[in-house]
């Protein structure tokens, strides 16, 4: 694991307690980001739209979800301070605790900052947290990315007001498990592993 992922990952607990002003907006707030989540089953309907891969290909959301795989969306940007490094991170360790298991699961990041992320600078924040396998990194058209987020009720109409949210859709299930909040690893692998629910 490499640098910038370790020091994210050791002060993990640190930045999870702390208190983060929204750069960027005038009117944001302090907010506390703290460790915990609220876990909710939903229905979600994905959008036929287009997004670009951070490799440089063109991809529909019908191919990208279409997977016997369990499925991890996640809506970041490679700018943003404190929700997207803490939830990019957790992802990574678990990827890394799933071991082989990992291969198993398709992760999706969003940017939701796609003027500014293009796919160059999604690959440098891949590469920081050692994505690779089936984790992929996305940017689009705005119009493509804010229907998706309005479809997984992601959309807060600015960057700066997004939540820390991750969405699971377990292997072979059509309903998403919605994890608001922030989970540790250990959460996160134990949520993929869950026996589906009757």
């Amino acid at each position: 694991m490499n640098s910038t992922v370790g020091r994210w990952l050791t002060g993990l607990t640190a930045v999870l307690v702390s208190t983060f002003c929204q750069a960027g907006d005038p009117h944001a707030h302090h907010h506390p980001v703290v460790p915990g989540y609220t876990r909710t089953v939903q229905d979600y309907r994905v959008p036929d739209v287009k997004l670009l891969r951070a490799d440089g290909v063109t991809v529909a959301t019908p191919g990208l979800f279409e997977t016997d795989r369990a499925v991890v969306v996640s809506f970041i940007f490679t700018t943003c301070s404190a929700i997207c490094p803490v939830l990019t991170a957790t992802l990574a360790q678990a990827r890394k605790q799933l071991g082989p298991e990992a291969e198993r699961v398709r992760i999706v990041s969003v940017s939701i900052d796609p003027e500014y992320d293009t796919p160059a600078r999604l690959r440098d924040y891949a590469r920081q947290f050692q994505a690779g396998g089936d984790w992929h990194f996305f940017t689009g058209e705005r119009a493509a990315v804010v229907a998706l987020q309005t479809a997984f009720n992601t959309y807060r109409g600015d960057k700066n007001n997004h939540a820390a949210v991750a969405l699971l859709r377990p292997a072979g299930q059509s309903r998403w498990v919605r994890l608001e909040g922030f989970t540790s690893a250990d959460e996160l692998v134990a949520e993929i592993r869950r026996r589906p629910e009757s």
